[in-house]
C-alpha cells in the first residue's frame, strides 16, 4: 500500500516538475516575443519621432534666438558688418518663431502615436513652455517699438521657459544625436542658457525700460507702466505704486 502511495507521490511530484519547468519556458518565451515587438514597433515609429524631434529643436534654437535679440538692443554690442537693426532682427525672429511653433504643435497631432507616455508627457511640457515663452516675447518685443518709449515693462525673465524647453531637448538629443549636427536644426553659434542669463541682466533697468522682476519696478514719473498678465500685476508690491497710478495689461495672446 504505501508503495503505491509513494509511486504516486513520486509520479505527481515529477509532472509538477515537468509542468513548472514548462511553465517558466513559456514564459521566458513571451518575454522575448514582447521584447522583439517593441523593438519592431519602436522601428516602425522612429522615422515619425526623428520628425517630431526636428520640429522641437528647431522651436528650441529659434526661440533661443528671439529671446536674446529682443534684449539686444540695449546690450553694448561690437559693431556688425550687416545694416539690418537689430531691432528688425527681433522682430523677424519673432515671426519665425511663431510659425515654426504652429509647426511643432502639427507635428504632435501627426506624430503623437509614435511616442511613449514619458515622451508624450515631456513633449506636452516643452510646447507649454514654448507657448508661455511666444507670449512672453511678444511682450518684450513691444519694448523696441517707437511709440512704447515712454512705457515701462515689467515681466519675469523668460528665460526659465527656455530651461524647460531645453531639457526636453536634451532627452531627444540622446535619441537622434546626429540632428545636433545639422546646421538646418541647429545655428553654428547657438545662444546658451547662461549667456542668455546674462543678456537679460545686462538689459534690465537701468539699461532700459524693463523691470525683470515685478518687485524691482520703480515708479518714474510720467512713465505708463506696463504688465503681461494680471499675476505679474498682483505680485508688484503696492508700496512702489502711487495712489491712482493704473498699470496697463498686455494682451500677448494675439
Amino acid at each position: 500500500m504505501f508503495a503505491v502511495l509513494k509511486s504516486i507521490l513520486d509520479f505527481l511530484r515529477e509532472i509538477g516538475t515537468n509542468l513548472i519547468s514548462d511553465l517558466i519556458w513559456v514564459i521566458i518565451t513571451l518575454l522575448i516575443i514582447d521584447v522583439r515587438l517593441k523593438r519592431q514597433e519602436a522601428k516602425k515609429w522612429r522615422p515619425a519621432k526623428a520628425v517630431l524631434s526636428k520640429q522641437l529643436l528647431k522651436t528650441y534654437f529659434i526661440g533661443s534666438e528671439a529671446s536674446y535679440y529682443v534684449v539686444a538692443p540695449f546690450l553694448i554690442l561690437p559693431k556688425s558688418p550687416s545694416p539690418i537693426p537689430l531691432e528688425r532682427i527681433a522682430l523677424e525672429l519673432l515671426q519665425k518663431y511663431s510659425r515654426q511653433l504652429e509647426r511643432c504643435h502639427t507635428a504632435l497631432e501627426v506624430s503623437n502615436v509614435a511616442l511613449d507616455a514619458e515622451e508624450m508627457s515631456l513633449v506636452s511640457e516643452f510646447l507649454e513652455s514654448a507657448d508661455l515663452l511666444n507670449g512672453r516675447l511678444k511682450f518684450l518685443n513691444s519694448m523696441l517699438m517707437p511709440q512704447n518709449k515712454q512705457v515701462d515693462f515689467i515681466c519675469d525673465s523668460p528665460i526659465p521657459f527656455l530651461q524647460k524647453m531645453e531639457i526636453v531637448a536634451s532627452h531627444f538629443r540622446k535619441l537622434f544625436p546626429e540632428q545636433w549636427y545639422d546646421f538646418n536644426v541647429v545655428p553654428q553659434n547657438p545662444k546658451h542658457i547662461d549667456e542668455l542669463n546674462n543678456a537679460y541682466e545686462k538689459a534690465r533697468f537701468p539699461a532700459s525700460n524693463l523691470f525683470l522682476t515685478p518687485d524691482s519696478f520703480v515708479y518714474r514719473e510720467g512713465r505708463v507702466p506696463c504688465v503681461p498678465d494680471i499675476d505679474h500685476l498682483r505680485r508688484i508690491p503696492t508700496g512702489n505704486v502711487p495712489v491712482g497710478l493704473t498699470i496697463g495689461v498686455l494682451d500677448t495672446t494675439t
